[in-house]
């Protein structure tokens, strides 16, 4: 089903054929780099704030978590300071005089509206409380992610080593 929908997608590249849908083409590229930079945004500032609720309950990310990476924590504020930067600066043109249209500024900033209004209005309808550190559980239902760590390691471990296993693998 995936396959089928990426190739659906990709027959937008036709739409580069004509100026005015070489427009829509630009429009759906500007809101998907947009929504990409959101979700980087999203993705590093939830590391953020796991980092911190692991710091605020005196857990050390060496023996909690299965594998870390050596530049961590830098990495997320790094990661979040770029996002959103680019999040906002990625359509800085329309902003320039004599560039301003509106269908260009919603597609370059109308995944910001969206987004907010889709999570303010989840928090609202659905009542989910904002957790302080000190209060997010990370000890609930771990048994399912060391199983599921456990399956992983022994398949890396099963895995072929040699080019000969490797090509024999991929064959059978």
């Amino acid at each position: 089903m995936a396959v089928i929908v990426v190739m659906l997608l990709s027959c937008l590249a036709y739409l580069a054929l004509g100026s005015s849908s070489a427009q829509v083409l630009d429009w759906i590229l500007n809101f998907c780099t947009a929504a990409t930079m959101f979700n980087w945004s999203v993705i590093s500032f939830t590391w953020i704030r796991f980092n911190a609720a692991l710091n605020a309950q005196g857990i050390d990310r060496k023996t909690f978590l299965p594998t870390v990476s050596k530049v961590q924590p830098f990495a997320g504020y790094w990661a979040f300071f770029w996002a959103f930067l680019f999040l906002w600066a990625q359509g800085y043109s329309v902003f320039v005089k004599g560039n301003w249209k509106v269908s260009t500024f919603i597609f370059n900033y109308g995944i910001i509206a969206l987004a907010s209004i889709i999570g303010i209005g989840w928090k609202i309808l659905k009542r989910t409380p904002f957790h302080k550190s000190k209060d997010v559980d990370l000890v609930s239902d771990l048994e399912f992610f060391d199983a599921l760590t456990e399956h992983y390691r022994q398949e890396r471990e099963a895995a072929p080593m040699t080019v000969k296993d490797k090509i024999m693998a991929k064959i059978f």
